[in-house]
């Protein structure tokens, strides 16, 4: 019984002869002619009967229109329905939790966001100092490149290096022993004397390995 007034309540309701307009929600909820005055007509309209019926369930139509009695502009009105039309939608859908349960979600959610947008700063500082110690060795050794560079133009003088005036030929190698460094740079002694054929291999060994030494250091 309870089922088909239910039916017959959110049916659509003749319209007003007169004026050619539907009836809203509320007036066709309760099954009577919607005066054009209608205190609810401009917040339930005729294609909004479900708004109506979980609000009529929740507050009642006395207090919804008491609600509205205390309020004076329009935006104020409209504001107040929509809040009680929210309320007893999500009451509808939960009827136990209602806008509570939608508020306990809510604060679920931002403490989740929160957490997650803690991990990803504490990672994302992470790899800010991982990137600054990677910045902090590549400069160092770029430095370093730049010193064993500059190393290798001072010994470049070495290779560029004319022997005295007096020793035209090719004959003889110079003595690893003449080698002697000032600075960064090895100049060979004036006094210098050339070795002997069978000495060359041995002489260029020590010379090498010299040369080795400083462009380590």
């Amino acid at each position: 019984m309870q089922r088909q007034k239910r039916k017959n309540a959110i049916k659509y309701h003749e319209s007003d002869t007169d004026t050619g307009s539907q009836a809203c929600a509320a007036c066709r909820y309760q099954r009577r002619k919607c005066a054009p005055d209608c205190p609810l007509a401009p917040y339930f309209p005729s294609n909004h009967s479900s708004d109506f019926i979980n609000a009529h369930k929740l507050f009642g139509v006395r207090n919804i229109l008491k609600t509205l009695r205390k309020l004076r502009t329009f935006n104020e009105k409209k504001n107040a329905v929509t809040s009680m039309i929210y309320q007893a939608n999500a009451r509808a859908r939960d009827p136990v939790s209602g806008c509570c349960g939608i508020i306990s979600r809510l604060n679920a959610q931002i403490e989740m966001y929160q957490l997650e947008l803690s991990l990803v700063n504490q990672q994302l500082e992470s790899h800010q100092q991982l990137t600054s110690h990677h910045l902090q060795d590549f400069s160092q050794l770029n430095i370093d490149d730049d010193k064993q560079l500059q190393q290798l133009e001072d010994l470049s003088i070495v290779g560029n290096y004319q022997p005295p005036h007096n020793y035209n030929s090719f004959d003889g190698i110079y003595d690893a022993t003449q080698l002697h460094p000032i600075g960064d740079i090895l100049v060979f002694k004036e006094d210098h004397k050339p070795i002997q054929h069978g000495q060359e291999q041995h002489n260029l060994k020590d010379a090498y390995n010299l040369l080795s030494r400083m462009v380590q250091t």
